[in-house]
């Protein structure tokens, strides 16, 4: 009998062994090298905000193409969500109230903004008789030519003060870590008529 060493069916099998691992981890690496290549052209859109004055407060959403693409902006639209016990319902906002340059093609490293008229959307908030307080979500959505949704959410609370009406606005909460709705001093007032 050969010792162990010798046993030349043993040595072919570790060879065959080693042989099917290095072809998992090629294939795996090919897998990830695609992936990671679609994900590079594959559209994408971030989306910022931030709060200006001029006559009218607005909340400008600006939308930054980051890909080595050009992205076909279609339309942009945005909708009120309001919480309750039996669900959530969810109001559009008119076009009248936002305004683009939709639609447009965006070159790689360039930007569209949409402005959103926050007194209109305090006025129109206001109609829905709120209380102090109630929370709802404000949902930009951009659509480019593939009619894939890039959508921000901001977080809003509803105050009425005696003097003034308006709302808070401040990004998800989740997404900044110790970022209190308290904190948030993105207010937009608008008088409050008798």
């Amino acid at each position: 009998m050969e010792p162990w060493y010798l046993n030349w069916e043993m040595w072919g099998a570790i060879g065959q062994w080693a042989g099917a691992i290095a072809t998992v981890a090629a294939v795996w690496v090919a897998l990830q090298q695609t992936r990671e290549a679609r994900d590079a052209i594959r559209p994408s859109l971030e989306l910022v905000w931030t709060l200006i004055e001029e006559e009218k407060e607005y909340l400008v959403v600006r939308a930054v193409n980051q890909k080595p693409i050009s992205i076909y902006v279609m339309n942009v639209h945005s909708l009120i969500i309001f919480e309750n016990d039996h669900g959530s319902i969810r109001v559009p906002l008119p076009q009248t109230f936002m305004e683009s340059d939709i639609p447009q093609s965006l070159p790689p490293g360039n930007f569209l903004i949409c402005k959103i008229s926050l007194t209109d959307l305090v006025m129109m908030l206001k109609d829905y008789g709120l209380h102090d307080k109630s929370g709802f979500y404000l949902r930009v959505i951009f659509r480019d030519s593939l009619y894939t949704p890039y959508t921000l959410n901001l977080l809003g609370q509803w105050f009425d003060d005696g003097e003034y009406v308006g709302m808070r606005v401040w990004e998800q909460v989740g997404r900044i870590k110790g970022y209190k709705p308290e904190n948030a001093d993105n207010v937009v007032k608008v008088v409050k008529d008798e």
